[in-house]
């Protein structure tokens, strides 16, 4: 399973690639995307 997150702004797509989806696994994840890019002002979820 992926997740994706992608910059609204330069439509750059971040995919990680997860084992397992937990709460837990996603927090860390979304963690070590935001460590990159820092963290946005506005999170859009769907």
């Amino acid at each position: 399973m992926y997740l994706i997150v992608v910059d609204a702004h330069s439509k750059w797509p971040e995919v990680l690639h997860m084992l397992r989806i937990t709460t837990e696994l996603t927090i860390e994840s979304l963690k070590t995307a935001f460590a990159r890019f820092g963290f946005p002002a506005v999170l859009v979820l769907d």
